[in-house]
């Protein structure tokens, strides 16, 4: 059913798409999006939070690989390389 919202919103828009086509769409009764989903608006909001969830997914796999003692070093690294040979006594302060 959140496929056939989706493909609704992106061909239609939001203005564009109601319950009828998705319910349609996604060959269910009208009812039964009302029943799992709520109103357009919520449906919407479904859609956007799939979308996000898809979207982010690629982010939290890089940082569970992501090695932390080592990141700390590249940081490190970094912070010498920007502030220069003036880091080593703000870092001791």
């Amino acid at each position: 059913m959140l496929a056939a919202a989706h493909d609704h919103f992106v061909r239609h828009g939001y203005v564009g798409t109601n319950v009828d086509l998705v319910a349609d769409s996604a060959r269910v009764a009208k009812r039964t999006v009302y029943n799992i989903d709520g109103d357009k608006e919520t449906l919407f909001r479904a859609v956007v939070d799939e979308a996000i969830g898809i979207a982010e997914r690629p982010s939290r796999d890089l940082c569970d690989r992501i090695d932390v003692d080592g990141l700390e070093d590249v940081a490190a690294d970094l912070i010498r390389a920007v502030l220069g040979p003036g880091y080593s006594r703000c870092a001791a302060c």
